[in-house]
């Protein structure tokens, strides 16, 4: 055994971080934390050059998705909320029955089997606990609405660590504050986005493909939470027009497909 002093310490350890519990804080509840399982198949066909997301009432406040890494290769996943089924045969389950993802992937094919958690709690200020500066997963730096930590956590593992190179000078750090003008407004507004497809989901005059592309509509940001109301009624009425407007207006090319 040795026995460090560290003037600062940079904890990216993780979602279920060690430093954490050592130190006896807990930056967000198990309620915030969501679930992933991700399959690298072998296609049994090409399958098309671009990234599919599902949002569908048999995945429920979740996702699913496939990433292709080349024509016959792709990466399989779900993003679960608020389930304890198990992972693996979720998923299983979801490709071998859904319409689209099973034309192309049997799931003895499998190559690669990967899970992990994503913290969703939205922004928490400055993580900060004496000389120990927390960033990441470790601090909940996701963007909550589809729980996406690589580029936050890049920027935020940046401050930390430019941060306790202050600290361990002794001239001060500014954690919590470069955090709020780098990163509070996007983490926020993931937490709005989030919290507006769980309302979406709870509850709604919506059919399962109104509900579907209305959620779709707010994971790509073709419509914000503060102007929910004003397409609900578009929304219901006529769909999938309603989605294509969104999207023209945005300025994005979208292709809608009746599966």
């Amino acid at each position: 055994e040795m026995e460090v002093s560290p003037k600062a310490i940079v904890a990216a350890d993780g979602v279920h971080s060690t430093l954490a519990k050592e130190l006896g804080v807990e930056f967000f509840s198990p309620k915030d934390v969501d679930r992933g399982v991700e399959f690298e198949l072998v296609a049994k066909r090409d399958i098309p050059q671009a990234m599919q997301i599902f949002i569908e009432e048999e995945i429920g406040l979740g996702y699913g998705w496939i990433i292709p890494k080349g024509k016959r290769r792709a990466n399989v996943g779900l993003g679960l909320v608020g389930t304890n089924a198990s992972r693996r045969t979720f998923l299983e389950e979801w490709i071998t029955g859904h319409p689209v993802v099973s034309r192309y992937f049997d799931v003895d094919k499998v190559l690669e089997v990967k899970m992990g958690d994503a913290p969703v709690p939205g922004f928490l200020g400055g993580p900060v606990r004496g000389n120990v500066l927390f960033c990441g997963d470790a601090a909940g730096q996701t963007l909550a609405f589809v729980g996406e930590g690589i580029m936050p956590s890049y920027i935020c593992g940046g401050l930390a660590g430019k941060h306790a190179a202050l600290l361990a000078q002794g001239k001060g750090e500014r954690y919590e504050e470069e955090l709020v003008e780098n990163m509070a407004d996007q983490l926020m507004m993931g937490a709005a986005l989030r919290d507006a497809l769980v309302e979406l989901w709870a509850s709604g005059p919506y059919d399962g493909r109104a509900r579907a592309l209305l959620s779709g509509a707010v994971m790509n940001e073709l419509v914000s939470p503060d102007a929910l109301d004003d397409v609900i009624g578009p929304m219901v009425a006529d769909p999938l027009r309603t989605f294509r407007d969104l999207a023209k207006g945005s300025g994005m090319t979208v292709r809608v497909r009746r599966c």
